[in-house]
């Protein structure tokens, strides 16, 4: 996991992970659709870490794209 992932406690639990941007609309409106939804999830704004964190973050996504 991503050093700056943060916890969102929510009704319904699963392993949802939301990598985003803290400038994109769309990112804002999924995390507050899974709020709304009462999703449990964990997120990380990947523009607002350090360049070596970046780079992890986008290895771990690479798996999954």
């Amino acid at each position: 996991m991503c050093k700056g992932m943060k916890q969102v406690e929510g009704e319904h639990r699963g392993d949802v992970k939301l990598y985003a941007l803290s400038t994109c609309l769309w990112c804002r409106r999924t995390r507050r659709l899974l709020d709304t939804l009462g999703v449990a999830y964990r997120y990380v704004e990947v523009d607002l870490l350090d360049e070596e964190q970046q780079r992890r973050a986008m290895e771990h996504i690479k798996k999954y794209n």
